[in-house]
């Protein structure tokens, strides 16, 4: 049987074998997932969008300062250059951002917890060496009765 339901920043779809956490809920597109390899930081969304905003105002600050004090394009140029490098190496290089689009097998799952409107879900990476959690908010109130039906929820 297959289901899904929503929270902040996408979908959990589920199924006799999976969880997926996906952008999109739509099952031809999480059955390509794979499953998640390397552990990242715990990371609370709130936490990660602080990041991003910090990161654009900063960005916005540095801009107005060029165009009032009549910098060369040459530094604005230098400029951006320095924030790409900066943003890539910060949010890609070290996995700072929200990236739930993986598969987890049923199997591999140690704890899902509620806590209020949140969940948060422990499993056993790809090769079984290392445990990862993820922390999702703003839960669909039916997502929690899913899972209390596959007996996957801990009280």
């Amino acid at each position: 049987m297959k289901d899904f339901f929503k929270y902040r920043f996408g979908y959990i779809n589920i199924d006799d074998e999976n969880l997926y956490l996906n952008e999109t809920g739509n099952w031809s597109y999480v059955e390509k997932l794979k499953e998640k390899k390397k552990t990242s930081p715990i990371q609370r969304p709130a936490t990660t969008i602080i990041y991003k905003l910090t990161y654009l105002l900063s960005l916005i600050t540095i801009v107005v300062f060029l165009a009032l004090y009549n910098s060369s394009f040459i530094n604005g140029i230098i400029v951006f250059f320095v924030y790409a490098s900066i943003y890539y190496f910060i949010f890609e290089h070290l996995n700072i951002k929200i990236d739930y689009n993986y598969k987890i097998p049923l199997h591999k799952i140690n704890s899902i917890t509620q806590k209020g409107n949140t969940l948060e879900i422990n499993f056993l990476l790809k090769h079984n060496t290392q445990t990862q959690t993820f922390i999702l908010d703003k839960i669909e109130p039916r997502g929690f009765d899913i899972l209390r039906q596959r007996r996957l929820l801990e009280s």
